[in-house]
């Protein structure tokens, strides 16, 4: 009777234990990841207006800057990143570093201002919101597709 309880206390502990540290080491940073993603959609869209207009504060460009960087480094924190890639769970890397560059891209642009030619200006950052958007696979302008 004893040795039926260790038994099943110690089974109950293992299971415990090795769901615990699949949570925390798979299931945690992709669901991160994917509330990023839902982050970098909601600053796009929520500073739209002013990011095309390139009359964005330093707030923004600082906020579009971190939501780049983070973007790679909480893609890098998955484990087995691209086999969930190959299963269409979550962007290429390859797409997600392109998506980053873009953000750059933006911030960089709004950071030089007023000092730009607003035609070419535009165009750049609505094609570079449009690859974000494509790349990451997230709704980032108001424009119905």
């Amino acid at each position: 009777m004893n040795n039926g309880v260790f038994t099943t206390v110690i089974t109950g502990v293992s299971v415990f234990v090795l769901g615990q540290i699949f949570v925390k080491s798979m299931l945690d940073p992709y669901i991160s990841f994917k509330e990023h993603l839902g982050m970098v959609s909601a600053i796009l869209l929520r500073e739209q207006n002013k990011i095309l207009s390139i009359n964005a504060k330093s707030e923004v460009i600082n906020e579009i800057k971190q939501a780049s960087a983070l973007l790679l480094s909480k893609s890098n924190a998955i484990p087995l990143y691209g086999m969930l890639a190959t299963l269409r769970l979550l962007p290429r890397y390859k797409d997600v570093l392109k998506a980053s560059w873009n953000l750059n891209l933006i911030a960089s642009i709004l950071e030089e201002g007023r000092n730009t030619t607003p035609k070419e200006t535009y165009t750049t950052i609505s094609n570079s919101l449009n690859a974000v958007g494509s790349k990451l696979g997230v709704v980032v302008t108001y424009r119905p597709s």
